[in-house]
């Protein structure tokens, strides 16, 4: 299985997942969202 996340923005940590609040949201596909930044989305695509 492969998971492709989006580029996340430069000014984010090198480790903003370890830290941050994150989530994934399915509202119009799925998403990684970080409460920090709540208007940035990151697509996730899983593929088999």
């Amino acid at each position: 299985m492969a998971v492709y996340i989006s580029p996340y923005p430069a000014d984010w940590s090198d480790n903003w997942y370890g830290q941050d609040d994150a989530y994934i949201n399915q509202e119009n596909g799925y998403c990684l969202q970080d409460r920090g930044y709540p208007y940035v989305r990151l697509v996730v695509t899983v593929a088999p």
